[in-house]
């Protein structure tokens, strides 16, 4: 049994989930962006230079 795939925007989706507001998961609090590009590569996690690099966290 197939089940049948509903179509809609980009547009659309993308409004749906700014909506939702995704935060950043380094705890600052900011929402994410949602942008025509994450509908197919995923919602990123973090923004841009909040992510936690190995380094970093080895030295603390």
């Amino acid at each position: 049994m197939q089940l049948a795939r509903k179509r809609g925007s980009v547009a659309a989706w993308m409004a749906a989930e700014n909506a939702k507001g995704h935060a950043c998961a380094c705890g600052c609090g900011k929402l994410i962006r949602i942008l025509p590009s994450h509908h197919s590569r995923g919602i990123p996690r973090y923004l841009r230079a909040h992510r936690p690099m190995a380094v970093t966290m080895e030295t603390r």
